[in-house]
C-alpha cells in the first residue's frame, strides 16, 4: 500500500513473468496473508510485538522444486508482554 498502483502492477507483472512463488515481508507487526494468482504474499508476525493480538513467533517455510511453497507458524513459548 506504500507504492502507487502503477508500480504495484508493474511488480506483479514481473513476479508472474519470472514465476515468483512467494513475496515475503515484515515490519507490519501483524499477520497479512494475500495472494495474486498463485503467488503467495505474506507479511509475517513479529518476534517482539504484534499489533493484532497474535502470539509472538515466526514462520517456517517448506520449499521444494516444482511444489507450491507452504508455511507454518511457530509460536514462541513465552507470552507477549503487555507494555
Amino acid at each position: 500500500m506504500n507504492l502507487p498502483k502503477e508500480k504495484r502492477a508493474e511488480l506483479l507483472t514481473l513476479f508472474e513473468r519470472y514465476q515468483v512463488a512467494a513475496v515475503l515481508g515484515g515490519h507490519t507487526h501483524k499477520l497479512i496473508l494475500n495472494s495474486y494468482n498463485i503467488i503467495q504474499m505474506v507479511n509475517g508476525e513479529a518476534t517482539s510485538r504484534n499489533l493484532d493480538s497474535r502470539p509472538l513467533g515466526f514462520r517456517v517455510w517448506h520449499v521444494q522444486h516444482q511444489v507450491i511453497p507452504r508455511h507454518e507458524f511457530v509460536a514462541l513459548d513465552q507470552p507477549a508482554s503487555q507494555n
